[in-house]
């Protein structure tokens, strides 16, 4: 009865959330399975670990199949980025390497502090190792 409810609720939040929400939650989402991906890679859970990797490679290519391309540099630099991080996932699972999938864990986690300072306007976290282009869409 819970899980009906659950699922129930998080219908609800897709179905009334605006695009820039729905992609925040696409960004939460793989990080939610990404962490059990890497886990599953830690502990040697290779058929759980390759289910959360592969779920992962389906939100990155939601993401870059979403990707306005009239909006100039911004989408292409989205679009090289989800390419680089879909490659990455496939080297962790086709190697059951965790290292790729923890970097594209920490590429996922700069883009969604990007993302929440562009549609809820939160304060950005900075970090050297990726620069995200101001100006990203909502």
């Amino acid at each position: 009865m819970m899980a009906r409810g659950i699922g129930a609720y998080r219908q609800a939040q897709v179905q009334t959330a605006t695009p820039g929400q729905l992609v925040i939650q696409l960004y939460e989402g793989a990080l939610t399975f990404l962490d059990r991906g890497i886990r599953a890679l830690e502990n040697r859970d290779l058929e759980g670990a390759h289910q959360m990797l592969v779920r992962v490679q389906a939100i990155v290519a939601e993401l870059r199949g979403t990707l306005n391309h009239d909006t100039g540099a911004i989408a292409t630099t989205l679009d090289r980025t989800y390419l680089m991080l879909y490659d990455r996932l496939v080297q962790a699972n086709v190697h059951k390497d965790p290292e790729p999938a923890r970097e594209v864990a920490a590429a996922l986690r700069e883009l969604l502090a990007a993302w929440r300072v562009v549609i809820n306007g939160s304060e950005p976290v900075r970090s050297p190792t990726l620069s995200i282009p101001s100006g990203v869409p909502g």
